[in-house]
């Protein structure tokens, strides 16, 4: 689905960010844990539905800052919000909620995703036998 993501908080410089998470790294602690793509925000984008996104918010101060991040879902409606979790305080449990919506995710362009291997080998070699395939 086409969208647009917008700035739409700025705190002391810091503006949000949208990253479009297609994994995550357990062994990290911190936004490095979450793999995939950053999304500028203000252009379009084609966003797969289904796809998770993570926007990390800035709040605080200078001095004291804080950040919120939120966890999308891509639906053919738009976003739809998941979660949100103190950024700094409550990381893991974002990242962790994160890696659970990735790996529950099923394969939607896929009409194949649906069968096992055993299933779908057994198909080729009854096909392979027919002569269908080679």
């Amino acid at each position: 689905m086409i969208i647009t993501l917008k700035t739409r908080y700025a705190s002391g410089g810091r503006t949000n960010w949208y990253k479009i998470v297609t994994g995550t790294d357990s062994s990290k602690s911190n936004g490095y844990a979450l793999l995939g793509d950053f999304v500028k925000s203000g252009i379009e984008v084609d966003i797969p539905i289904g796809a998770i996104i993570v926007e990390w918010i800035p709040g605080g101060s200078v001095n004291n800052p804080t950040a919120t991040g939120y966890i999308y879902r891509m639906s053919a409606d738009g976003l739809i919000d998941v979660a949100d979790y103190d950024y700094r305080t409550q990381f893991l449990s974002l990242r962790d909620h994160v890696t659970t919506l990735i790996t529950d995710t099923p394969v939607a362009d896929n009409p194949l995703a649906g069968y096992s291997i055993e299933e779908l080998q057994t198909e080729i070699n009854r096909k392979k036998n027919r002569g269908c395939l080679r």
